[in-house]
């Protein structure tokens, strides 16, 4: 099993670290539907259809943080600080593009 960092909340959205692979993961917790939908997948099509955790935790994202930055805090917060801004700007030119 991977050893991993436990829910930083930051800006609104929940984070942990993935010390094994060095990657900060984005995450929310699974709703039930999602849960539910998860499994229904699961047995139609053998696999999933998101990576839910045994903690109910739904990876969204993933991007690569060295340990050492990981652990310095104020470091950590300005990598986090920098990727909310691209994952909320990626997120508004998608839906730019709907409309």
């Amino acid at each position: 099993m991977r050893k991993k960092s436990g829910i930083y909340k930051y800006n609104g959205k929940c984070f942990r670290y993935d010390y094994e692979h060095a990657i900060v993961e984005y995450v929310a917790k699974a709703t039930a539907q999602e849960k539910k939908d998860n499994e229904e997948w699961i047995a139609k099509f053998g696999k999933p259809l998101w990576d839910i955790d045994e903690s109910g935790y739904l990876l969204i994202d993933s991007i690569g943080l060295s340990r050492e930055n990981w652990k310095d805090k104020e470091v950590r917060n300005e990598y986090l600080e920098e990727y909310c801004y691209q994952l909320e700007d990626s997120i508004a030119s998608e839906l730019a593009g709907m409309f």
